[in-house]
């Protein structure tokens, strides 16, 4: 995202890496194939979701440029 530092979010769940909540930039591997909404939330910036369709041992990049409040 941009700025980056934002937390990231997959179909409403904090997603946690052994560092804490996954923030951007960040390579999330272990999403099942389907339809997800990503959410991208920032202190001070107005949270952003964006829907997905992954498939089965693919990748996708999602980019968001987050708006102040």
């Amino acid at each position: 995202s941009i700025p980056e530092g934002a937390d990231v979010y997959v179909d409403g769940v904090a997603l946690p890496t052994r560092f804490g909540t996954a923030r951007t930039p960040a390579m999330i591997p272990g999403i099942s194939a389907g339809t997800h909404d990503v959410t991208f939330r920032l202190s001070g910036y107005i949270s952003e979701t964006k829907a997905i369709s992954l498939e089965q041992g693919g990748y996708v990049t999602v980019y968001a440029i987050l708006r102040t409040v």
